[in-house]
C-alpha cells in the first residue's frame, strides 16, 4: 500500500539522511537486510538498495512484504549503505519490527518494501511504481506477511493451526485435544489489523507463495488458509466448548459469525479471484470489478478511492494500469481492438440487427476506467458506477453497502456505505455478529429474484459540481408498484414482534399454521442457498415462533437458536430466518395490500417501486424539497418477486416514470 503523506528521508534534518538516486520508467529498488555481526549490533537494522533495471530477469531473486504502516509515524532508524557512507532513512516501528525479525543471522535477505523501495516524497514515482506493485507481488519468490510482535497468547494461536488441519481426527480432536484458551487466542489472532487491509488481497492473491509471520512464529499461508476454512466449518464444535466453559461465561455464541470475519473473508477471497498454473503462476482473473468491490468490504483502506483502485489490478474486466497514473491516467476495460473488430463484423454481417447490439455492447465496455487520485470521491464513485452499470446491465450496485462509512455525509443516497454493513465486530471482542438481514440482491450476477423481469435498464448519471458539494444523481425509468400504508416494529436484534402476527393474519394463540404468504415472507420466499424454500418450512416456522413465544409473545430468535443443538433442522431455519428478518420491518401496502419486508428507515407513504435493471423492488421516498427521490433501500414484496409486477402494471394502466435520485 502506498501513503505519499507519510514523512520522506527529505524530512531528516542534517546531512546523513538517505537520498534516493532517481528511478527510470520500469524500474525498482530491492532492498538488503544484511545479517547482524555480533551482539552488540542487534538494536541496528543494516541495509542497502540497489535498482533493477525494467526487462532484466529477477523473478526469484526478492520477497516481498505485506504488512501494516498506515497512520504511524516514520520515528525509527534503518541504515543504508551509499557510496558516500552509511546514511539513515525513518520507518515505522512496526517495519522496523518486521525487518529484524525476519533478517538472516548468517546471510544477507532481499525484499521489495514499499516504504523503503518506493520515494514516498516523490508524487512522480508514486505514480509510476503503484501500476508495477501486481507484477512486482506475483514475482516475488515470496511474500513474507507480517502480523506484528507476539501477544495475546499469539504463540497458542500458532499452535493450534496444526491441530485443526489434522482432518482425521478433526471433530475428535477439536472437542478433546483443543482448549477455549486456544481458540480465543486464534480468534485475536484473526482479529489483527493486518487482515483487514484492502491491499493484502491483491497482495495474497497474485503470491506464488507466502508466509505468515507472528514474533518468532511462522507457517505456510497454504497451512493457515486450509485452518481457518476448517474452523468456520468447525464453528458450532468450538461454540459448544464456549458453552461448557464457565470463564467464558457460557458463551454459546462466543466465536459469532466465523465466516464474516476478515480472516475467513480473505481466504475466500483469495481463493475465487484467481487461477494459477502448477507453478502458483496467475494464469486468469475470474471476477469482475462489481464483485471485488462488493465483496472485498470488510477490507479497509486509508483513502476512500482505494476501496476501488487497490483491487483494480485483480478484476476481470479491468486488464491492467496504464504506464502512468497522474494525473488522468486509464485503465483499459476491454479489447483495444474493438473498433477494428466492430468494422470486420459489421462489414461481413451487412447490419445485422443481433450484430450491431453486440458491437454496440462491446463499444462500451471497452469504453477507459478512468483513475485519478485528485478527483472528488463522489466522482470516483460515479466513474465506478457507470463502469458497473455499462457491463453488468444491471442496477443491483445502488442496493449493496460499498462506500466507506466515512463518505457518509458526502454522498447521494443511492451510494450506500458501510454504514449499512450486514455484520460488525463486537465490542472488546475480535468476532463478528450480525447487525443487519443479508442484502435481498446478492453478490453480483447471483440474484434469486428478477422482480423487474428481463427488461433492459435505463439510466443516466447527472455529474455533480462545485469539487463535490453538489451530489451527483442518478435518473433511473421504472413504475411504482404501490405504497407503504402500515408498518410495524423492526426485527432489531432479530426478535420478531408480537404484533408481526396481527400484520402477517396469524393468530399464534392458535395451534394452527401460519399463513402462506406469512411464512414465506418470513424467508423472503427461499432457502439458505437462494433456491426454493424447503418443505418443511411452514413446520419450522410454526414450532419456533409458536413454542418459543414469551409471555408477551415477541420471539427472541437469538435466545431459541442459542438452545438449538448443531446442526439440526430448526437451527437452519432460525438462521435464514435471521439473516431475512434482522432489523426489517414487516409492512401492507395501501393499495394491493401486499404483506413486504421493508428497511427499518422506511416511513409510511414511502413508494415500493419497480425498476428495471434492479432485480429486487426498492422503497423511494419522494423530496419535499426541491423535487426527486431518496434512495431509502431494498425491500421484499411477496408475489412480486419474479416480474409479477409487470402484469400489475398492465392491469392498473401504471405508467413508467423517470425517478431522480438524489
Amino acid at each position: 500500500m502506498i501513503d505519499p503523506s507519510s514523512t520522506s528521508s527529505s524530512d531528516i534534518e542534517g546531512d546523513n539522511g538517505y537520498r534516493y538516486k532517481e528511478l527510470d520508467v520500469g524500474d525498482i529498488r530491492i532492498l538488503t537486510v544484511h545479517p547482524k555481526y555480533h551482539a552488540s549490533s542487534e538494536a541496528i537494522l543494516d541495509c542497502s538498495l540497489t535498482i533493477r533495471k525494467e526487462g532484466r530477469e529477477y523473478r526469484d531473486d526478492y520477497e516481498a512484504l505485506s504488512y501494516v504502516w498506515g497512520g504511524q509515524d516514520r520515528k525509527q532508524e534503518i541504515y543504508i549503505r551509499s557510496k558516500s557512507g552509511t546514511r539513515i532513512l525513518r520507518v515505522t516501528e512496526n517495519l522496523l519490527s518486521a525487518l529484524k525479525h525476519l533478517r538472516f543471522p548468517d546471510r544477507p535477505r532481499k525484499f521489495w518494501v514499499d516504504a523503503v523501495c518506493i520515494d514516498q516524497s516523490n508524487q512522480d514515482e508514486v505514480n509510476r511504481q503503484v501500476p508495477l506493485m501486481s507484477k512486482i507481488y506475483s514475482e516475488a519468490k515470496n511474500v513474507c506477511v507480517w502480523l506484528g510482535e507476539r501477544g495475546d497468547n499469539s504463540d497458542l494461536a500458532m499452535k493450534l493451526l496444526p491441530k485443526i488441519r489434522n482432518l482425521e481426527d478433526f471433530e475428535k480432536d477439536i472437542d478433546a485435544n483443543t482448549s477455549c484458551e486456544e481458540w480465543d487466542a486464534l480468534i485475536k489472532l484473526m482479529g489483527r489489523h493486518w487482515f483487514r487491509r484492502r491491499w493484502v488481497v491483491q497482495e495474497i492473491a497474485l503470491a506464488r507463495r507466502a508466509t505468515i509471520h507472528c514474533g518468532l512464529d511462522e507457517t505456510s499461508w497454504t497451512n493457515f488458509s486450509e485452518a481457518i476454512a476448517l474452523f468456520q466449518d468447525g464453528a458450532a464444535l468450538v461454540n459448544a466448548k464456549f458453552r461448557e466453559d464457565k470463564e467464558y461465561k457460557h458463551d454459546a455464541d462466543y466465536v459469532g459469525n466465523v465466516a464474516a470475519y476478515p480472516a475467513s473473508r480473505l481466504v475466500v477471497a483469495t481463493s475465487r479471484v484467481v487461477r494459477k498454473s502448477k507453478n502458483n503462476d496467475v494464469v486468469m482473473k475470474v471476477r469482475g470489478l462489481e464483485y471485488l468491490v462488493s465483496t472485498l468490504t470488510p477490507f479497509q483502506a486509508l483513502k476512500p478511492a482505494d476501496s476501488i483502485y487497490a483491487v483494480l489490478s485483480l478484476a476481470q474486466d479491468v486488464p491492467g494500469y496504464s504506464t502512468v497514473i497522474a494525473p488522468t491516467a486509464t485503465i483499459e476495460t476491454q479489447s483495444s481492438q474493438a473498433s477494428d473488430v466492430e468494422g470486420d463484423l459489421g462489414k461481413s454481417r451487412g447490419g445485422h440487427p443481433v450484430v450491431l447490439q453486440a458491437l454496440k455492447k462491446m463499444r462500451k465496455i471497452s469504453r477507459k476506467y478512468p483513475v485519478d487520485y485528485g478527483k472528488p470521491f463522489t466522482e470516483i464513485c460515479t466513474d465506478f458506477l457507470r463502469f458497473v452499470f455499462r457491463t453488468s446491465q444491471s442496477l443491483d450496485m445502488i442496493c449493496r453497502p460499498w462506500a466507506p462509512k466515512s463518505e457518509v455525509n458526502n454522498l447521494p443516497s443511492w451510494i450506500v456505505t458501510l454504514k449499512e454493513e450486514t455484520h460488525v465486530l463486537r465490542r472488546n471482542r475480535n468476532t463478528m455478529m450480525r447487525r443487519k438481514a443479508d442484502i435481498l440482491v446478492g453478490d453480483p450476477g447471483q440474484s434469486a429474484y428478477s422482480a423487474s423481469g428481463r427488461y433492459p435498464a435505463v439510466w443516466t448519471i447527472v455529474p455533480g459540481a462545485n469539487n463535490g458539494q453538489i451530489k451527483p444523481k442518478l435518473i433511473v425509468q421504472g413504475f411504482i408498484l404501490d405504497e407503504i400504508s402500515e408498518k410495524d416494529d423492526a426485527a432489531s436484534a432479530g426478535v420478531v414482534p408480537e404484533t408481526w402476527f396481527r400484520v402477517g393474519g396469524w393468530d399464534s394463540d392458535q395451534d394452527e399454521s401460519p399463513p402462506e404468504e406469512f411464512w414465506r415472507t418470513l424467508v423472503a420466499d427461499r432457502d439458505g442457498e437462494g433456491g426454493n424454500p424447503l418443505a418443511w418450512y411452514p413446520l419450522a416456522c410454526k414450532y419456533a415462533l409458536h413454542h418459543f413465544n414469551d409471555e408477551v409473545d415477541a420471539v427472541d430468535t437469538m435466545r431459541v437458536s442459542d438452545g438449538l443443538d448443531d446442526p439440526t433442522l430448526l437451527k437452519r431455519y432460525m438462521q435464514r430466518l435471521q439473516s431475512v428478518i434482522w432489523g426489517r420491518r414487516l409492512a401492507r401496502t395501501k393499495e394491493h395490500r401486499f404483506l413486504a419486508l421493508i428497511p427499518q428507515m422506511a416511513l409510511e407513504e414511502d413508494v415500493i417501486c419497480i425498476i428495471p435493471g434492479v432485480s429486487v423492488p426498492v422503497v423511494l421516498r419522494q423530496r419535499t424539497v426541491g423535487g426527486g427521490f431518496e434512495y431509502v433501500g431494498e425491500s421484499y414484496v411477496h408475489g412480486m418477486m419474479d416480474g409479477e409486477a409487470f402484469g400489475i402494471k398492465r392491469r392498473m394502466r401504471t405508467e413508467y416514470q423517470k425517478f431522480e435520485l438524489h
